[in-house]
């Protein structure tokens, strides 16, 4: 019987610990990635070595028991789970700060707009950190801004009436004492739309 043998066990050990493993490292990646990423490189490899096992298992299997393809969905399952569970960099569970755009950067927005940053990835002492930004009203949308990192990118942000202009620029390979910083990519949003669409990122 497939549910007894030693391959259907292993393709539910290794998917409960890629699963898991993906639930935790997503809530500690941020301040302890030096520990994560040779979890996650332990982790996979198992993985991979269980489902080389499950596919032999498989094809030297198939007529003896039925089901025998059944190890070797099962470890499909986690791996759909992990491609389409949302980016870290989207990750809200490191709380930075957050900025009211009106006291910080006078403007003529027709509500008050605020930014809220969260630490995605954080160096430490060994270098700078990479955030994530929020434009959010508190009440009708949040409105996901991009990544930076804090030590040569930047994400500001504008508002003139129902527009709000978002801009990413780096200072990457150069002298901003000669030039401004390139831009990296710029859009704009209208603030009523926002609104309307009840966008929450």
């Amino acid at each position: 019987m497939i549910t007894k043998s030693k391959a259907f066990r292993r393709s539910i050990a290794s998917s409960v610990i890629l699963i898991l493993f993906t639930i935790f490292s997503d809530q500690l990646f941020t301040t302890l990635w030096i520990l994560i990423v040779p979890i996650g490189f332990i982790v996979t490899l198992y993985f991979l070595i269980a489902a080389v096992k499950n596919i032999l298992f498989w094809a030297n299997k198939r007529g003896e028991i039925s089901f025998a393809w059944l190890p070797l969905l099962i470890q499909l399952l986690p791996v759909f789970v992990v491609c389409v569970k949302p980016s870290h960099n989207r990750s809200r569970a490191n709380h930075r700060f957050t900025v009211d755009l009106g006291s910080y950067k006078p403007n003529g927005c027709p509500l008050k707009l605020y930014r809220e940053a969260y630490c995605v990835f954080g160096m430490g002492a060994l270098g700078s950190d990479v955030y994530s930004d929020y434009l959010t009203d508190s009440l009708n949308f949040r409105l996901y801004l991009g990544t930076y990192d804090e030590g040569y990118e930047r994400i500001n942000v504008t508002c003139k009436g129902d527009s709000v202009t978002v801009k990413k620029t780096s200072s990457e390979s150069v002298d901003t004492y000669w030039s401004d910083p390139k831009t990296l990519e710029s859009r704009t949003h209208s603030i009523s739309a926002l609104k309307k669409g009840r966008i929450f990122e």
